[in-house]
Formats: C-alpha cells, structure tokens, sequence
C-alpha cells in the first residue's frame, strides 16, 4: 500500500472492545470518511469474496454451515486457541483486506479519512496512515462490554481480553490516545479536540445544520432531553444523533450512523402532535445530505411501521421500500448491502420495521465486494 498525498489518513485501533467502533463513528460524524478495516476482513471471506477458496484450502471445508458460507463462530474458536491457526489466518486474509481497503481510499473525496483496524500496526495498513489513534479502556470495562454487548461467557470474554494483552505496545505508538473509559459525552469531547488538531489546518467540520434550523446535532448538553423524547436512553455508543425542534421542545429525533459506504437511518420519531409529515422530511433530508457529504453508497431507512407519514414522505423523498423475502431476509442486490441490513436490523432495531432504501452515489457500489 502506498502513502495518498491527497488524503490526512487517520489509522484508528485499540484492543478488543476499548471503543474503535464508537471513535470511528464519531469521526464519521465530524466529517472524515471511514473505513472498518475488521468488517472488511468479515466481507472477504463471504464466497464471493477472494479469501473465502484460500482459508477453506488452509483449514477445511468442515468450517462451512449449511448456507454455504464460512461460518465464524468455527473459525474463531479455532484461531482463537491456536496462535499458529491465527498467524495463518491472518497472512490469508490481510493482503485481501488491504487490498479492499487501498480501492475505497482511492474513491475517497474528503480530506480526512479515518481507518479502524484492530492489526493496524502489525500489517501494511499504519505505515501509509498520518497519524495513529489508539482507543483504550480498562480491563473491567472490555470485559463487562464483551459479556453484556456481544454475549460472551466470563471465560470468553477473559481469553479475548487476554489473548491481545495490554495494548502498551499500542499505546507507546500513538499519536492520539482516547481514553474511553466512562461516558460517551467525555469521549466526543476527546476526539473533537484532537479532530480540532489535524494538520492540515484547513480540515473543518463539515455543517450539515444551520444553526438556526429547527433540524440540530444533538450535543452532550442535550442528552437528558434526547432520552425524555425517545423514552430511555439513546444508543450513543453506535449512533450519531439529530432533533428536531418545534419552538423550544424537541419534535422529532434521529440515530443514523455510516459503516464502510453504506448509510443506515435506525432510530426515527416524531411527536404526533405537531406536524409530523414537515418534521420527518426536514430530519431525513439532512441525514440524507450528510451520507451523501461522506460518500455514502446507499441509505437504508427503518421506519416503525406505526410511524405517521412516513410512506409518504420516504416515497417523495425518492425512497424505495423493500419488502422482506419469504424467510425474513432482504435481497438487495449486493452482498454487502444484504450483510450490513441484516446485522444493523438485528443489533439496532427494536421495534418491527418497514425498510426503505435510496441510492445516494451510484459510481460508489462496489461489487461483489
């Protein structure tokens, strides 16, 4: 991989469930473009994808379930014991990987562009980026993330943990360290401060909402507020959000967040009370503008079935709705668009859904990747 003179590459890691995934959302949301390097690593050993032949080869077909694909709950329980497994594993899919990754950043358009990758160091990845950020959390908390979040065991949890070690050699790396060991309002203000420190000076925030728009970014001020309106707490660790205000009360709510091109708008409300049709079109509108800022392929809408005015507005928006398949999954034309539906469907959406979808970037797709 080579350096990209163009682009102020941000190489984001930190061990197992220190918080990567939550940084790199929120430097989504000031404005750089990101790439998950580790989804990527799921993408390339789908059967269509150039890993999946060479790790069968390596390790046997009994790895496959009965769809055909790779299954990896097998792959990482046999890595996972098995540092010789892992080193193999990983000479197979890194190249593939970072392959992927050279071809999204030459498609890149912002200045800033923002890479997680758990092996950032240990692959060709670091040398091309600028900087190195590094995620750290405490034992305890990585451990209480793994069993409550992801649903691993005790002893799971422990040998993941353990398996990486401590992350000084990570730590001594760095060029930016986010400690994301307590809320998610200490952790913005770390990454928006070191944000306000990239050279070139000329990276600014992109401003998606005038500030005199009723349609708003929801800062840490506003977070008691935010979980009045939306009835418990907002899943800030994995969504950006936007209000809606209708003279001083909030109106109307949105949690969107972006992975690897694709767009996903999941938490949609509007108090019925006020005119819904007006507040659902100005806050997926500016959604919209923002996936389309960073590059965004496609943004998929999970709208409540329940939800007022919503086939209206998404189909006048230029949205097309989709229907399930006989067994519940959605066809969408891609792989990767059918991966990334299915798992944000069943990691953020709590509440039977109608989705609707609208291409933003045609020239984006990539397939079959």
């Amino acid at each position: 991989m080579n350096k990209k003179p163009d682009k102020y590459i941000i190489g984001l890691t930190g061990n197992i469930a220190s918080g990567k995934s939550l940084v790199l959302k929120m430097l989504g949301e000031l404005g750089a473009d990101t790439i998950d390097a580790d989804s990527i690593s799921h993408r390339v050993i789908l059967s269509n994808g150039p890993a999946f032949q060479p790790v069968l080869d390596a390790f046997g077909k009994w790895l496959l379930a009965d769809n055909g694909e790779i299954d990896r709950a097998k792959l990482g329980k046999l890595v996972f014991s098995d540092p010789a497994a892992l080193s193999l594993l990983e000479s197979i899919v890194h190249p593939a990987v970072e392959e992927a990754v050279d071809a999204l950043l030459n498609n890149c358009q912002p200045e800033v562009v923002a890479i997680e990758a758990i092996k950032l160091l240990e692959g060709g990845i670091g040398p091309i980026c600028d900087a190195i950020w590094v995620v750290d959390a405490p034992r305890e908390a990585r451990l209480h993330r793994l069993i409550n979040q992801r649903g691993m065991s005790p002893q799971q949890a422990a040998e993941r943990v353990d398996l990486q070690g401590d992350g000084s050699n990570k730590l001594k790396k760095a060029d930016v360290v986010i400690y994301n060991d307590s809320a998610p309002a200490n952790t913005w203000n770390q990454v928006a401060a070191a944000w306000s420190e990239i050279d070139p000076p000329s990276v600014r925030v992109p401003d998606i909402t005038d500030p005199l728009s009723p349609v708003r970014r929801v800062m840490p001020a506003d977070f008691n507020r935010l979980s009045e309106f939306l009835g418990g707490l907002p899943n800030l660790d994995e969504l950006a959000y936007l209000t809606h205000f209708t003279r001083t009360q909030i109106s109307g709510a949105v949690g969107w967040y972006s992975e690897n091109f694709i767009g996903h708008l999941t938490d949609l409300k509007v108090d019925s009370t006020w005119n819904t049709e007006l507040a659902l079109r100005r806050m997926i509108s500016v959604v919209e503008l923002a996936a389309t800022t960073m590059k965004n392929e496609v943004l998929f809408v999970y709208a409540a079935c329940d939800l007022p005015n919503a086939p209206e507005v998404l189909k006048e928006l230029g949205y097309l709705h989709k229907k399930p398949a006989g067994n519940g999954a959605f066809s969408l034309g891609t792989r990767a668009w059918n991966e990334s539906v299915t798992r944000t469907s069943q990691s953020f959406v709590r509440q039977p859904f109608e989705l609707w979808y609208k291409v933003i970037n045609p020239d984006r797709i990539l397939k079959p990747l």
